[in-house]
């Protein structure tokens, strides 16, 4: 029989076992003492290696299973967005993004928590002003030209490190945040999505995508609105001083010097003559739909910008380009997660319901040697 089918069956036999023993903190008073003393044991055992909750045990598995190439992903849909943004977008699309990134410094100043409490402090209200239009006015817009300029800022960087090395399925960059996302691939610090998509670009250069789409082979969607004033505040800016170079001849070297470097590795380019035409979409006319129900006022500035994030998924979301939630996405790579984590468990019950055995069959004999040796006492006597 074959050490996989072994397993197998091992798992078949412990499997209710292991779901009736899987934490210390589960065994109530309905489980038996015997219970208890496996689940404890099997979870001194784990902790022995290095995993100490249920939560450290998918942690590693997961790690495992991707340098082992048996799941693809780190993250389902990673969210990349730009200045002043700091509403969460899972509060109006639940269960859309399970790695939110926000570049702005907004996300540094006083919580909405606080401000609540210090709502009639005169001097605390006056400072949290002035913190917020420093990092907005300053930080936030200092950096976004930065980066539309080509030179990495300090705060993308840091924000960018978190998907270092990190396998990503689907990759989604709002406004100033497409800048951050477009440098971070271009100089190898993401590993290219399977799918790309980018909304409410800073500026109207669609060479600069296709040659991204074409080094990296991804499907790539570039999606702005007719009206965008943001766009068309870019587009101004980049007149007094331009950013990445906006003719291909240019920019095509300036991929080729990249990708030269990056050779054998994770983020290696692809053959840009192999490139795919129907995975690059890019329609900077778009007519906003309607958007979700909010207060008179921030309908009105949706209206009058043209450039709101939650505008821009509900258009994508009619295209089925963000109908998918997270569970969803992550649903096949978790059976394969779950499977290998219940194979963990049931190795580990094995181990502690023997090594419980061993202890009581040593208890007996010191027990019965006991007993002989009191036994032989009395005869003495």
């Amino acid at each position: 029989m074959g050490f996989g089918v072994m397993r197998t069956l091992l798992v078949a036999v412990t499997f209710s076992g292991v779901l009736a023993a899987s934490t210390p903190a589960q065994a109530g008073p309905g489980n038996s003492p015997m219970a208890d003393s496996e689940t404890i044991e099997m979870w001194r055992i784990l902790k022995a290696r290095g995993i100490s909750s249920p939560e450290a045990l998918r942690s590693e598995v997961r790690k495992t299973l991707l340098k082992e190439g048996r799941i693809r992903y780190k993250f389902q849909r990673v969210e990349v967005v730009g200045v002043g943004s700091t509403d969460d977008t899972n509060g109006i699309f639940p269960d859309m993004i399970d790695k939110p990134l926000k570049t702005s410094y907004m996300n540094e100043v006083l919580s909405e928590d606080q401000r609540i409490v210090d709502f009639f402090s005169i001097r605390k209200r006056l400072a949290d002003a002035r913190n917020k239009i420093h990092a907005l006015l300053g930080k936030d817009l200092r950096e976004s030209l930065s980066n539309t300029r080509g030179i990495p800022s300090s705060r993308s960087q840091q924000i960018i490190a978190q998907l270092k090395d990190a396998p990503i399925n689907e990759l989604f960059a709002h406004s100033w945040g497409t800048e951050v996302v477009y440098l971070g691939i271009m100089n190898g610090s993401i590993i290219p999505p399977k799918k790309l998509v980018v909304m409410g670009v800073p500026d109207n250069n669609q060479e600069k995508w296709r040659i991204l789409a074409a080094h990296t082979g991804i499907e790539v969607h570039v999606i702005g609105f007719k009206w965008d004033k943001v766009r068309m505040a870019g587009e101004a800016a980049m007149k007094f001083k331009s950013g990445l170079p906006e003719d291909t001849a240019s920019l095509q070297k300036l991929w080729n010097e990249k990708c030269s470097a990056r050779v054998g590795t994770k983020t290696a380019c692809t053959n840009p003559e192999k490139f795919v035409r129907t995975k690059f979409d890019y329609n900077l006319n778009v007519i906003p739909p309607n958007g979700p129900k909010d207060t008179f006022v921030k309908e009105s500035i949706r209206r009058a910008l043209g450039h709101d994030r939650l505008l821009y998924y509900t258009y994508l979301s009619n295209r089925n380009l963000f109908n998918k939630t997270v569970t969803r996405l992550e649903a096949p790579q978790l059976k394969i997660i779950k499977a290998e984590e219940n194979m963990i468990l049931a190795e580990a019950l094995v181990e502690a319901r023997n090594l419980i055995a061993q202890t009581r069959a040593q208890a007996l004999i010191a027990r019965r040697d006991h007993d002989e040796r009191l036994k032989n006492t009395y005869i003495d006597l």
